[in-house]
């Protein structure tokens, strides 16, 4: 139960320590909270989200000098916490609005599937469920 708690915190301070001008610093705690998700099994519906910032976090590292995730490896991340939103909505997940204003996702901002997903969490499933 505690353990998603620390991989959490880890993401976090990884995301402080990379805009703090640390980017190794950061991805090794963003890779400590993945190894840690990745023990949780089945992961929460948090830890969808989370393990969905890490991969966008790392992402967002890609290419900076000292973080160790060359720039092809961001592509893949940003793909993997692409991977992970969807897998979360799929399940039920519906607050678009924490999706949309969690720093950790910056990365995905401009890609194309994060604008769609982000546009279909914004309107009902049904729409005109309620008129009837």
């Amino acid at each position: 139960m505690h353990r998603d708690y620390i991989a959490g915190s880890l993401r976090r301070r990884g995301q402080t320590l990379g805009d703090l001008g640390d980017p190794a610093g950061a991805a090794a705690d963003v890779r400590r909270a993945l190894t840690l998700f990745d023990g949780l099994q089945p992961p929460s519906s948090w830890g969808y989200i989370e393990t969905a910032c890490c991969h966008a976090t790392l992402a967002g590292l890609a290419g900076r000098a000292g973080s160790g995730v060359s720039a092809a490896e961001g592509a893949d991340e940003a793909a993997r916490a692409m991977e992970w939103l969807h897998r979360e909505v799929a399940l039920g997940y519906r607050n678009g609005n924490e999706i949309r204003i969690e720093p950790a996702l910056d990365p995905l901002r401009d890609r194309p599937d994060f604008r769609h997903l982000i546009l279909d969490l914004a309107f009902p499933d049904e729409p005109f469920a309620a008129a009837r």
